[in-house]
């Protein structure tokens, strides 16, 4: 049951850019529809570029922050968050909050415990950023597990988007066991809807009419592994599959995509987009036929959301909690493993039998619209506000 009266709720975090899809799309959203529900909402974040919202019932606390540099930005935020916090006057009924540097400040500064806490897991601490560093890999672990032992033991509740995510806060510190939530990631099925005209949209796009469309999407990142797709997608051309790929985003490994489309020579039949805003984004995952995501891992990608809410079908590697979203579709669409001959080896099956992905993209859109709409997220939100709220 949704709180029955309105509540005043504080919304912490590291990042807010509410222009952006991706992870940052949650505070927004949620923000915005605890607001309209009448929720007294304050947004307590780094003063970063552009303007904030104006939303209803939202207010913002900003702080200054310096991001040179992971680690400095992680310091400079610890320390500026927690001023801020000290700075909180008013009584709140929960905090949502969506980054360990958010959570470690409200508790230097006193306003957890007194206000009840509810962690947003997302992700580990810095994984990407840590992993990439061997020399100091093993010292900076120490410092995460601690630091995420001492968010949790602060929480009233913890949310995970998954039950992939959920496992993992339970292995951290089993003594949360009880205090754990699954709540997944939502989607604006509203805005990501199926598209009228397939064909027209493809050639507003430049993407060829009649051939297959497979689409990557994701920032360029050695996590996100699409290098195996391009490859996996050389290769598969190579064997005599006709099909266009495009790879959404932009990122680190960009150069290197480059250099390995060149290399393959298949210019004529990759298209690596950059970064696309929202309506350019969508339009791709209308225009595809497939969508893939090749992921070492991940907790619940919101991009995969987005596709299934377009109707289109995600073929996703069985990591993290990818096979909890495209196994709802049809546990066919998990791949066996991550490897790019594997991939490769799928793709032309795939995508052979068109007819049978339009199916399973109005299978997804069903999924996307009746478990992740986004006032479903924040219905459930609600009540474990309401649970901590009581405490």
């Amino acid at each position: 049951m949704p709180l029955r009266e309105p509540e005043a709720i504080l919304f912490a975090r590291n990042l807010f850019l509410p222009e952006d899809l991706g992870g940052n799309r949650y505070p927004y959203e949620t923000t915005r529809r605890l607001g309209s529900r009448g929720h007294q909402v304050t947004v307590s974040t780094p003063r970063l570029r552009g303007r904030f919202p104006e939303l209803p019932n939202v207010t913002y606390h900003l702080y200054p922050i310096w991001r040179p540099h992971p680690l400095i930005s992680h310091l400079t935020n610890l320390a500026s968050a927690t001023l801020a916090a000290r700075g909180l006057s008013r009584r709140y009924g929960a905090a949502l909050v969506g980054s360990y540097d958010a959570g470690l400040a409200l508790g230097w500064a006193g306003v957890v415990p007194r206000t009840p806490m509810v962690f947003l897991y997302h992700s580990e601490f810095y994984s990407e950023w840590v992993h990439a560093r061997a020399t100091v890999r093993q010292l900076l672990r120490r410092y995460m597990a601690t630091v995420e032992k001492r968010v949790f033991a602060l929480s009233a509740r913890i949310i995970a988007v998954s039950q992939f995510s959920a496992t993992q806060i339970r292995s951290r510190l089993p003594a949360a066991t009880e205090r754990v939530r699954v709540i997944p990631t939502g989607v604006d099925t509203g805005y990501f809807v199926a598209p009228r005209d397939k064909v027209a949209l493809r050639e507003q796009l430049g993407l060829p009419p009649a051939e297959p469309v497979v689409l990557g999407v994701g920032r360029l990142a050695g996590v996100k592994q699409f290098d195996r797709l391009v490859t996996a997608f050389a290769v598969a051309s190579a064997r005599g599959l006709g099909a266009h790929l495009v790879v959404a985003g932009d990122g680190p490994e960009r150069a290197n995509l480059e250099r390995l489309v060149a290399t393959y020579g298949v210019q004529d039949r990759v298209l690596l987009a950059g970064y696309c805003d929202p309506p350019r984004l969508r339009a791709f995952m209308q225009a595809a036929d497939l969508q893939v995501c090749t992921s070492a891992f991940e907790n619940l990608s919101l991009a995969i959301l987005e596709g299934m809410a377009c109707g289109t079908p995600v073929l996703g590697t069985p990591g993290g909690g990818t096979p909890e979203l495209v196994g709802q579709i049809d546990a066919e669409l998990v791949l066996g493993d991550d490897h790019t001959h594997t991939l490769a080896d799928a793709l032309p099956t795939w995508l052979a039998d068109r007819e049978r992905l339009h199916q399973l993209g109005a299978r997804a859109r069903q999924v996307a619209v009746e478990r992740y709409d986004w006032e479903r997220v924040v219905d459930d939100l609600e009540t474990v506000c309401e649970e901590v709220a009581r405490r």
